[in-house]
């Protein structure tokens, strides 16, 4: 989790670097591959932390 937050974080951050630098600078699909890979690992997170609950409600409510 802390992974993906950095990814996110530092993927926003050499973008906009590699933007301001006026072509001096590559890199940027490194970049939006950092961002996709982070953005995904929080969404499965995300989701497995609903399935989870979920799961809890169902066997509270199942008892």
């Amino acid at each position: 989790m802390i992974g993906a937050i950095v990814a996110v974080v530092t993927g926003h951050m050499a973008r906009r670097e590699i933007r301001n630098s006026g072509g001096a600078l590559s890199g940027d699909g490194m970049a939006i591959a950092g961002l996709a890979l982070g953005y995904s690992q929080l969404v499965i997170a995300a989701l497995g932390a609903c399935a989870f609950i979920g799961l809890i409600f169902v066997a509270v409510v199942a008892a």
